[in-house]
């Protein structure tokens, strides 16, 4: 294992991680490094914490406001500590967090202001997926993320300091880095995701019925509002039904064919179905049979297939038929119900 004697070399070895600039080799070398260093791995931390500062896109047409805010507050004098001499040429270039962290003047003399303000701060970073679309992103604490169309994820300024939460709304397949000294939750309006270090599924849209949870690998902890726990192992999938409050445990092939561009569905009924067709290729669907909304699917669809080929093999019957108006898609049977 390389060992970095050099702190401005750890520095750049971390900076070139959090920029994406890093060989593979270099990442597997550092976090290896990390996980035998604490020092390290708590300079690692708050350095992160910092490059947030500059990283998230969503937060870029309000982070110069941000920074006149924290410049007003490190700047005012205490009545019970003295205050500190601050550069404003730093203040000025503190979204390039780059050439902070080059520097180890700045670096060790600002950390302490910086990551009180910086986590004290109350507006949580926020990332939202437009639909038809997916992101890939990579949190403070190197927690891996992919999320899927429509989907949006929240975590607070200190992330990977003191605390590892984030909220989800939508889908979010998680490879967590590993950190025993500080769980990570991931949290939705039902139930709540407590992991160490693992490899999980989690789709919960508001608007959906139920959340589910799928393990690849390692182990997680759910807990829903109502106190129902449960334990998931690989290959474990839970299933929490909103309407009625319960949650069961049942046997996966946890798929992430959505991770490129595709679509699982297992025994799912088709107004379920049609919730992530909206999501994936930005329309509306309005079902016009009952019958259908109940009907229940498997299948799986890679990413060159169109909305037309998913409903075409789903309807290998015959018995529906569809059209498009607009950027509504309108599904009936092709004989009348009965009244």
């Amino acid at each position: 294992m390389i060992e970095y004697y050099d702190k401005e070399e750890l520095e750049l070895q971390i900076s070139n991680y959090l920029s994406g600039n890093s060989t593979d080799e270099e990442k597997e070398t550092l976090l290896a490094f990390l996980a035998s260093n604490e020092a390290a791995a708590r300079t690692f931390r708050e350095m992160s914490a910092v490059w947030a500062l500059s990283s998230v896109p969503s937060f870029a047409e309000i982070e110069n406001s941000n920074l006149v805010r924290i410049k007003e507050r490190m700047t005012a004098p205490a009545s019970s500590k003295p205050v500190r001499k601050l550069i404003p040429v730093w203040l000025k270039v503190a979204a390039a967090v780059i050439l902070l962290i080059g520097c180890n003047y700045f670096w060790y003399t600002y950390t302490e202001n910086l990551t009180e303000v910086y986590t004290n701060a109350d507006s949580p970073y926020e990332i939202k997926v437009p639909a038809g679309s997916r992101t890939n992103i990579v949190l403070p604490d190197g927690t891996e993320v992919s999320l899927n169309a429509g989907s949006v994820l929240r975590y607070h300024r200190g992330f990977g300091i003191r605390e590892r939460n984030v909220t989800l709304d939508g889908e979010g397949y998680f490879k967590v880095a590993k950190n025993a000294e500080v769980p990570f939750f991931v949290k939705t309006n039902d139930v709540q995701v407590q992991v160490v270090g693992t490899v999980f599924n989690v789709r919960a849209y508001d608007d959906d019925n139920y959340v589910m949870v799928s393990l690849l690998e390692g182990r997680v902890n759910l807990a829903t509002l109502s106190g129902s726990v449960m334990k998931l192992f690989p290959s474990e999938q839970a299933f929490y039904d909103k309407n009625t409050g319960r949650m069961e445990k049942m046997k996966s092939n946890a798929s992430s064919a959505w991770l490129d561009g595709g679509l699982t569905f297992e025994d799912a009924p088709f107004a379920d179905i049609a919730h992530r067709l909206e999501r994936k290729f930005q329309v509306k669907i309005s079902l016009e049979s009952e019958r259908l909304k109940a009907e229940r699917f498997s299948g799986c669809f890679n990413s060159n297939q169109s909305i037309n080929d998913i409903l075409g093999e789903i309807n290998v019957e015959k018995q529906y038929t569809w059209k498009v108006s607009g950027d509504t898609i309108f599904i009936t049977d092709k004989k009348k119900e009965v009244k």
